[in-house]
């Protein structure tokens, strides 16, 4: 590229961060939800179904009947498939970051009717923790190579990443205006603290595409019973959380009472819904997930139900409709997701300036999530405000300057709260 092409790019890229701080400061997040939401009563009666009085009742009953409306009317099914088969693991260093880690490669093939789903993961383990160790699952934005900054030739790269991972370009603009951790967790500050981490690209399952997903997405449905609702891809990535908790728990180094599972904004809402589907996952981190993740989608300030089913309609069931925007039409609200995970951590973060993913009606959707909490004799949500963090109880929430995206200070709660519940 010519030098003066190459200043030109930067200016613009450099214009381009500066209108977006000053878009999120002249809409910062709000403090406090719309008062008061609205919104089903989580113990209540569910259609037909009496109210719950019981973490059995919870449990056996109300539990099945909340996941499959949430199959049916927002997210589609997951396939049922069997174990993915670990066809290689491969040491790509022995003594990473300073010789405090190991890295490996994992590729993962996933047996379905219409051919195997192939995704690689790395696992990043400290060398000197003790075995078993406790585990975060974390999906990452631009594939495993970006992910250690092209440091490695040899790691697969993925044959689809969006537009922000092509070029290193790109992916310096992603880092500035979304942090410097939006392409990758912290590796070496998760090893230093005694976490093995497995991460994986959720593009190598489903394309984040509307044109270029729909033939995995069909390939996804054929080991489907008919009637199921058509997955989308969030329901898609949820199933490759429950596939890469698959390979963790098959490895003796790790922890399978201590899986974490931890995703940022769509991540993020697919790490909630594969907590909510899957009880192996014992604690689960959902940071910025916004609306059909943590926060109530009747009532946000930030994105509409018609707004992210306009923009990303792969993302949901073909059976979710725009004409669920109405009350009526759509019966559910995400307190009842975060509500599934009870009893087990959760950990929601938010950002002042992010109004988009609308933190504050987070905040209302775990603290309306309390009384299930309360059926298995634990504390909910302890805190009296989105930004007083209190992790005494399972379900927490913090708020950081700046706006969307993952920075160092999301992954300092994210570690305390880690050590806090396991």
């Amino acid at each position: 590229m010519r030098p003066g092409l190459k200043r030109i790019l930067y200016v613009v890229v450099a214009l381009g961060i500066v209108l977006w701080g000053v878009q999120f400061s002249l809409r910062a997040a709000p403090a406090h939800p719309k008062a008061p939401p609205e919104m089903p009563d989580v113990l209540g009666a569910f259609g037909s179904d009496a109210p719950v009085t019981s973490a059995d009742e919870w449990l056996s009953r109300r539990a099945p009947i909340l996941r499959g409306a949430f199959e049916r009317l927002i997210y589609g099914a997951q396939p049922e498939t069997v174990s993915p088969i670990l066809t290689s693991r491969r040491v790509i260093d022995d003594a990473a970051f300073k010789g405090i880690a190991v890295i490996e490669e994992w590729t993962l093939d996933v047996p379905l009717r219409a051919g195997p789903i192939r995704f690689h993961a790395l696992m990043i383990m400290p060398r000197q923790a003790k075995a078993p160790l406790p585990v975060v699952i974390a999906t990452n934005f631009c594939g495993n190579r970006a992910a250690l900054a092209g440091r490695y030739r040899d790691v697969d790269r993925p044959a689809w990443t969006p537009g922000r991972c092509r070029t290193p370009i790109q992916q310096w603009a992603a880092e500035t205006l979304h942090g410097a951790d939006i392409i990758a967790p912290p590796f070496a500050t998760l090893a230093k603290a005694g976490y093995a981490v497995l991460t994986f690209f959720p593009g190598e399952i489903v394309e984040d595409d509307p044109r270029l997903s729909q033939a995995t997405l069909e390939a996804l449905a054929a080991d489907m019973d008919e009637s199921a609702p058509k997955a989308g891809a969030l329901a898609a990535w949820a199933w490759g959380y429950s596939r890469a908790i698959d390979a963790v728990s098959a490895d003796k180094r790790l922890d399978s009472s201590r899986i974490a599972l931890w995703g940022h904004s769509r991540f993020g809402k697919a790490a909630l819904l594969a907590a909510a589907f899957d009880e192996r996952a014992a604690l689960v981190v959902a940071n910025q997930s916004g609306t059909f993740g943590a926060t109530l989608s009747q009532t946000t300030r930030g994105e509409s139900i018609r707004a992210i089913t306009r923009k990303f309609p792969h993302w949901f069931s073909p059976a979710l409709p725009e004409r669920m925007a109405r009350r009526e039409d759509l019966p559910l609200d995400q307190h009842l997701l975060i509500a599934l995970i009870a009893p087990r951590p959760i950990l929601l973060g938010g950002a002042r300036m992010d109004r988009w993913s609308d933190p504050a009606n987070a905040f209302a959707a775990a603290e309306a999530a309390n009384p299930v909490y309360a059926l298995f004799d634990r504390q909910g949500l302890a805190q009296t405000s989105p930004s007083r963090t209190d992790f005494s109880g399972d379900i927490a929430t913090f708020m950081r300057p700046g706006g969307h995206g993952v920075r160092p200070r999301d992954w300092r709660e994210t570690i305390a709260f880690l050590d806090a519940h396991f």
